[in-house]
């Protein structure tokens, strides 16, 4: 599943995927490594564990095209969907695409899936073992910063998208440590 999300990349840019197309590119390039990894940690507890990783990983997934759009569309991709570029009002083009004024739109469009997923794995997490979770909660941690940064900034790039390691691994403890 790791070598068919690997396969979309290596076949040439992504430009403005529908939807559905970008879920199935999510659960291929990180929903896998979830599954794989509450494995590996002993987080696995089943279907609970299976949902909580795909979830999660789309979360995190989502939240990475959020935050490198401009990055992206510099290399000729944009994991942004049709739809949501459709909606603001902007051309499936990576050229410009960065300057656009209705970008902050598109985003908070992808947001809200996002943080429908971010709320539901949390929801999940107790039906696990907290300690075989620490992992994805620190990931969680750091992602969901990154979101409520960008959120801040009402979807607009700026440099308060990115952070540290000390910044991120700050994150990624309050949220292991959070009940």
């Amino acid at each position: 599943m790791i070598a068919d999300g690997m396969e979309i990349d290596a076949n040439g840019p992504v430009v403005a995927p529908t939807m559905d197309q970008l879920l199935a590119y999510n659960r291929r390039v990180a929903g896998a490594v979830g599954l794989l990894s509450m494995r590996i940690f002993g987080a696995w507890r089943g279907e609970v564990s299976q949902l909580f990783a795909l979830t999660l990983a789309n979360a995190l997934q989502l939240t990475n095209i959020l935050r490198d759009v401009e990055e992206d569309a510099k290399l000729g991709r944009i994991y942004l969907p049709k739809d949501c570029l459709d909606a603001a009002g902007i051309a499936a083009n990576p050229n410009g695409l960065a300057d656009h004024p209705s970008l902050p739109v598109a985003r908070s469009l992808l947001a809200v899936p996002a943080l429908v997923a971010f709320q539901e794995a949390k929801a999940l997490i107790p039906a696990h073992d907290r300690p075989s979770l620490f992992p994805a909660l620190a990931m969680m941690g750091v992602y969901r910063a990154y979101f409520d940064r960008m959120e801040a900034a009402d979807w607009r790039y700026g440099p308060s998208f990115r952070m540290g390691r000390w910044t991120k691994l700050r994150h990624g403890l309050r949220a292991v440590l959070a009940r």
